[in-house]
């Protein structure tokens, strides 16, 4: 019985010893790892320093397309000109998807945060209006004819400083308002039943400009999630041309004018990094 009871004893005290050189182990482990770490920076440094992220969203655009003759050589009657002019007047809408990557900086100041913001972007734009007419060539005969018009979009870029305020550390609203460059490609064509046909086209980096509103959370020191709504407006480009053919024959003297102009509506979420 002495036997059971002192290897018991034995036994217990080495299981305390253990237990106890665990929990000083631990200990010394947690204090260890403490030395020389720190804390995560507050979500609020976000709103200080550069930028940059990827954009992705939605465009919905307009167009006011225009083709205008004036007649100097009598190739058509007065009645079938208004007709052309009028029908030469036409609006174009589509919705396209966007995508692109943009770039900026921030200074926080108390509660409101400003700064400049770029982007380039990327959207395959195509407002196109083709109308079909027709003209009179007695009392009671029509012939037809036809005007396509079409207005391409290969790129944006924009260029707008932010001003904004935050309502709480980490949520930001803001409005904002720049300048765009969208790079436009426009081409017309005209052909009736004489026949006659008629064709121009024309590419421009155009300036615009643009403004909107828009909302951005930081999900930590180093990351943002934002969604913004922007309007861009640009104005026309235009071409004319001398080029109006029937068979061999040309009609110099019959000038068509052609412009269009874009209008954008964009709705977009973007994903930004701070460095």
């Amino acid at each position: 019985m002495r036997l059971v009871l002192t290897v018991a004893m034995c036994l217990t005290l080495s299981m305390t010893a253990n237990a106890s050189e665990r929990k000083i182990h631990s200990a010394t482990s947690k204090r260890s790892s403490g030395i020389g770490s720190q804390s995560p920076a507050p979500a609020e440094d976000h709103w200080n320093g550069f930028y940059a992220g990827f954009l992705v969203g939605g465009t919905s655009n307009r167009s006011a397309l225009d083709t205008h003759v004036v007649d100097q050589s009598s190739y058509y009657a007065l009645t079938n000109l208004a007709i052309l002019n009028e029908a030469g007047q036409s609006t174009a809408q589509s919705t396209n998807l966007m995508g692109g990557i943009e770039a900026g900086y921030n200074k926080r100041a108390g509660s409101f945060v400003y700064g400049l913001e770029g982007d380039f972007d990327f959207s395959p734009i195509k407002n196109i209006s083709a109308v079909n007419g027709a003209f009179f060539i007695g009392d009671s005969t029509t012939a037809p004819f036809s005007v396509t018009q079409n207005l391409a979009v290969n790129w944006l870029v924009t260029a707008h400083p932010r001003v904004g305020m935050l309502l709480n550390p980490q949520w930001l609203i803001y409005g904002t308002g720049g300048v765009a460059l969208a790079d436009l490609s426009a081409s017309f064509s005209y052909t009736d039943y004489y026949p006659g046909h008629e064709s121009a086209s024309t590419h421009k980096t155009e300036l615009g400009y643009v403004a909107g509103i828009g909302s951005e959370v930081a999900l930590n020191a180093k990351w943002s999630l934002k969604a913004e709504y922007l309007h861009l407006n640009f104005a026309n480009i235009s071409t004319t041309s001398d080029n109006l053919t029937r068979g061999s024959q040309q009609f110099t003297g019959t000038p068509f004018s052609h412009s269009a102009d874009l209008t954008s509506d964009v709705i977009r979420i973007g994903l930004n990094y701070k460095f």
